[in-house]
């Protein structure tokens, strides 16, 4: 027993100053505070832990106590059990995130290691820590209960110490050093672990409420980022205002967050607060930018308001710095014109290397289309008017007026659109859908965008300034593309093209033209623009007309290379006419026509705003087309004599008879037909008017007809001298008569010329036929003048053998004036002895009528 009393004695013996040292105390009086008379450090027990490790806790107390560093910390996240050593090697002080550590922040270490965490996240994460920490504490709770009389033992065994302190019991402190280290490493590791589950606890408990009451802000950002990816942009504007009113957060000048009902202490909110809304605004600068790309994209379609005022208005809503109406117009104005230079530019090349081919082919007209126009039924409605080439010249050039009018029709409307801004109507719109949207949504408060909808004067000088300046591109351009030029470089007309091409294809390219233009100047964007489009309209009025007709002055002048020499019956002379006539009058209808309905446009178009840009044509334009319709009438002639001129040195044939017919056709019937139809168009009494192409037509049907029977009287005259020259008259002798060669030929050449005649124009049959017997009689008679009384007996027969021969042949188209110089000639061969005569023509009676038997054939056109 005393052996055992002196081992406890050994085992307490202890230096004081050890104790002192190891305790931090002053004295070793119990009875004195510790708390008031020691110099020992007071130990902050940390206010937040996430993971039950006493000894861990215990030993970072003692290593502090010690002044040791701490170098081993638990990195493993308490919510997911990550680890947090890479979130942890960049952080100045990597205790406050610990768990492990006494100077761990809850707070800090959701706000930074968890800053990305959805409230789902957080959520799920609280839930298996809370069942973590009542696992654990049940653990606790028994533990304590199985340790509790040990703890209590541990006490009393204390106070029993501290009492031997008061008696100064030094030999009992030997071992104590030993106890007291013990049992305070006991007592820590409860009490520490029942403090720091209480307080894990609350700030637990305080997390899942302070979530449970800002879960729609927190989950927010998840929110509008899951509605902005699905393009979900109602419900995302819906959201967004949704929270921020139920909040009562705002945003400031420089973007800092505040609590609206603390705005007068300017009182930032927490750091929580501030990072979700910070990220809620960079989500809405997405939006906000997305809606700024939507609202100024480049849209090739025709735009409505329901396309841009509800961008507009959420770019208003969401305070976007600038002006989105002024934004929205400036872009679209900008745009159009670019587009409206950029076309052109791109077209024109084209039609550069179109004109290039086409002038490197050759230049001549293609003429032989117009043969087509022949029939004057439906003569409008033909097939292909012109070479391919051509054509598809003419068709790109109807592309190019097209995309220009596509662009004029996208400025059209919008310009519609820029009015509605310019006159209040689109912001009083947006102010109504406001207002309405306020009262759906049971709110009162103000509508803040209002200083973005009134225009000022500066602005809307600008907007009005842009829009001239594509009126006045748009101008300059169509003036170029309607000039003309002496290389005949023109745009608008191909090169060799014929007047059928231009009568179909120019109406295709002026309608369009005069209609855009005219929806532009009903635009009234200032005056100026009017008057420009009325002159460039004009112009462009005038060009195409004047291309029409120079073409068709062109295209007549070479008729000649149409001709067939085929002959038609015309429609009211019924002369067999080639189809040069007819082809003249469908084609000067046509012309009429088309330019008829170019002239008087302005009929088709409405007046609107009290604006016509295309008016009844001025007094010089009718004028001119009066003009030029006499000159095509004129410059038909010029074909007429080409054809004639062919023949000039070869005359008495068919086609001098066509020719003849159409010179009567065209003065009788077509010219008067188309003076007809030229007053009805444009009430011109230009028929009434003495015209010289009348005189020239009769002048050249004279000429003509005078040049056919003189070849014919040469052709007759040479027949008739060289074989009547071959008979000696005063000498002849024969004892077999028949009619002489000269007779013979000469009937045979008014033959053919009645059957001509009668096939090509039997209204003059008998008049060259007439002509020709009076020149045959009057020669004849010239010819036997000077064998007055010196013809020898068998002369005298054969003289009346040919007369009687010639004359019976005839009898049926004879002239009553040639038949009497033809008895003439024989009474002054006989020398006017009537009896003899007489006695003559019985005596040879039987030959002539034997040789009328025996040529009847050959001479019985005469006799029918």
């Amino acid at each position: 027993m005393n052996s055992q009393k002196s081992d406890d004695k050994n085992a307490f013996k202890i230096d004081p100053t050890t104790l002192l040292n190891a305790y931090g105390l002053s004295s070793l009086d119990p009875t004195v505070s510790w708390d008031s008379n020691s110099n020992s450090k007071q130990y902050s027990f940390p206010a937040e832990v996430n993971k039950d490790n006493s000894y861990d806790i215990l030993n970072e107390l003692m290593s502090s106590q010690r002044g040791e560093n701490i170098t081993n910390i638990n990195d493993i996240d308490p919510l997911n059990g990550n680890s947090l050593t890479n979130a942890l090697t960049s952080v100045k002080d990597p205790q406050i995130y610990s768990i492990n550590s006494v100077r761990f922040n809850s707070k800090l270490f959701l706000q930074n290691i968890h800053s990305q965490d959805t409230f789902a996240d957080l959520t799920r994460d609280l839930d298996t820590l809370d069942v973590s920490l009542q696992k654990q504490s049940a653990q606790l709770k028994q533990l304590v209960q199985s340790q509790f009389f040990r703890y209590v033992r541990s006490k009393n065994n204390l106070d029993h110490i501290y009492e031997n302190f008061s008696k100064n019991d030094d030999k009992k402190l030997d071992s104590l050093d030993v106890a007291v280290a013990e049992t305070s490493r006991e007592g820590t590791m409860f009490l520490k672990h029942l403090i720091d589950s209480n307080e894990r606890l609350k700030n637990f408990r305080k997390t899942i409420e302070y979530v449970e009451a800002n879960t729609s802000l927190i989950n927010l950002p998840y929110v509008l980022k899951k509605h902005l990816n699905n393009g979900d942009y109602t419900n995302l504007m819906f959201d967004y205002k949704t929270t921020k009113e139920n909040t009562k957060y705002t945003v400031t000048a420089n973007n800092n967050i505040k609590d609206s009902s603390r705005m007068n202490s300017k009182e930032n909110i927490g750091p929580v607060e501030q990072k979700v809304w910070g990220e809620i605004e960079a989500i809405m600068v997405q939006y906000r930018q997305y809606l700024w790309n939507k609202l100024m994209e480049n849209k090739l379609k025709l735009e409505t308001a329901d396309d841009f005022l509800p961008l507009i208005s959420t770019l208003l809503d969401l305070k976007s710095g600038q002006n989105p109406i002024m934004s929205w117009i400036s872009s679209r104005l900008e745009n159009i014109h670019e587009e409206l230079i950029k076309t052109n530019q791109k077209l024109l090349f084209k039609l550069d290397t179109l004109r290039r081919n086409i002038k490197s082919k050759g230049s001549a007209a293609h003429l032989s289309f117009y043969l087509q126009f022949s029939n004057s039924a439906d003569f409008q409605k033909r097939g292909l008017v012109d070479s391919p080439m051509i054509i598809e010249m003419w068709l790109f050039i109807i592309k190019y007026v097209l995309n220009i009018e596509q662009i004029v029709q996208r400025f059209i409307n919008i310009w519609e659109h820029v009015r509605n801004f310019l006159d209040g109507t689109y912001q009083q719109s947006l102010l109504n859908d406001k207002k309405r949207e306020n009262i759906l949504a049971g709110s009162t408060g103000s509508i803040d965008f209002e200083f973005y909808l009134k225009l000022e004067k500066y602005q809307i000088h600008d907007v009005i300034k842009e829009g001239s300046k594509f009126i006045d591109k748009l101008v300059d351009i169509l003036s170029s593309f309607f000039s003309t030029s002496e290389d005949n470089n023109d745009y608008f007309v191909p090169p060799s093209s014929n007047n059928l091409s231009c009568l179909r294809y120019l109406p295709k390219i002026i309608d369009p033209i005069i209609r855009f233009t005219t929806e532009l100047g009903q635009l009234k964007i200032s005056s100026e623009c009017v008057e420009k489009l009325k002159r460039v309209d004009y112009t462009v009025l005038s060009q195409c007309i004047s291309a029409i007709n120079s073409t068709k002055l062109r295209d007549l002048a070479n008729f000649d290379q149409l001709e067939d020499w085929k002959g038609y019956d015309s429609t009211i002379t019924a002369l067999k006419c080639t189809k040069i006539p007819l082809i003249v009058r469908n084609i000067n209808l046509l012309t009429i026509k088309t330019v008829r309905d170019l002239v008087f446009a302005y009929e088709k178009l409405p007046v609107i705003n009290g604006v016509s840009i295309v008016n009844y044509p001025p007094k010089t334009l009718l004028t001119g087309i009066e003009l030029q319709q006499i000159n095509s009438l004129e410059t038909v002639l010029e074909s007429i004599l080409k054809n004639a001129a062919k023949n000039k040195d070869n005359p008495r044939n068919l086609k001098t008879l066509l020719t003849l017919n159409n010179i009567l056709v065209l003065k009788n019937e077509v010219f008067p037909f188309i003076l007809k139809k030229f007053d009805e168009a444009f009430d011109i009494q230009l028929s009434q008017k003495n015209l010289k192409v009348f005189p020239i037509l009769e002048k050249m049907h004279s000429s003509i007809l005078a040049n056919y029977k003189s070849d014919l009287r040469y052709s007759l005259k040479s027949v008739i001298e060289s074989s009547f020259n071959s008979i000696n008259w005063t000498t002849y002798t024969t004892k077999t008569f028949k009619v002489s060669d000269y007779i013979l030929e000469t009937l045979m050449i008014l033959v053919q010329v009645h059957k001509d005649c009668s096939t090509a124009a039997p209204h003059m049959c008998q008049e060259v036929l007439i002509d020709a017997q009076q020149f045959i009689a009057e020669l004849l008679f010239k010819l036997f003048k000077p064998f007055e009384g010196r013809i020898s007996a068998d002369g005298l027969l054969k003289m009346v053998l040919d007369i009687q021969f010639f004359t019976k042949t005839l009898q049926n188209i004879l002239d009553p004036q040639s038949d009497a110089v033809f008895k003439s000639c024989l009474q002054f061969c006989f020398q006017n002895d009537t009896n003899k005569v007489n006695q003559y023509l019985k005596e040879i009676e039987p030959v002539v009528n034997s040789n009328l038997s025996r040529t009847f054939i050959q001479f019985g056109s005469f006799k029918t």
